[in-house]
């Protein structure tokens, strides 16, 4: 039988010999190994600096939607919050026109006529609180009469809407909500 050694020599003179290099290659060798040992390094560090650019990603992302959630539920606030203050001016309004109306019942009182000042003390309130109450009770007798058949409300009596420019439109139909 015979076997064929592929390393001639016998098989140790191969180990003996990768042993033996020539001084040029093995300082060729080892600079090939220190490459492939800074390559991996790098590749190692590549990976790892992927991964925090991936997490970076990821938490930024949950961060806009969160700033999106937040930014939508302050809107929806200050949209209630206008809501709640417009209502809310409105009943004051009233309120202000009720105020006005006992405070120039006083001071227009039959038979006589008590001041600004009187009212003031009569009510507990500064003066500069009690004379816009007063005019604003004025005001609102003294305002003019529309005679221009309008409803005040932006129609006429006819139903006839009239524009922003002061122009008739048509009349509102049987359906419509005008």
């Amino acid at each position: 039988m015979s076997t064929h050694n592929p390393y001639p020599g016998g098989p140790g003179k191969r180990a003996a010999k990768q042993g033996r290099r020539p001084p040029r290659l093995r300082a060729e060798f080892d600079a090939f190994a220190v490459n492939r040992a800074r390559l991996d390094e790098d590749a190692d560090e590549r990976r790892r600096e992927d991964e925090a650019f991936t997490h970076y990603a990821q938490a930024r992302r949950r961060g806009d939607r969160i700033e999106e959630k937040r930014d939508a539920a302050l809107a929806a606030l200050d949209r209630r919050r206008q809501l709640i203050l417009t209502a809310a001016e409105e009943k004051l309004d009233g309120v202000r026109d009720e105020q006005a109306r006992a405070l120039a019942a006083v001071h227009k009182r039959s038979g006589g006529h008590r001041s600004t000042r009187e009212v003031a003390v009569l009510f507990a309130l500064p003066i500069p609180h009690v004379r816009p109450l007063l005019r604003r009770d004025r005001d609102r007798d003294t305002r003019p009469i529309d005679n221009s058949g309008g409803d005040n409300n932006g129609g006429t009596e006819d139903g006839t809407e009239v524009a922003a420019d002061g122009e008739p439109g048509t009349p509102p139909t049987a359906g419509s909500t005008a």
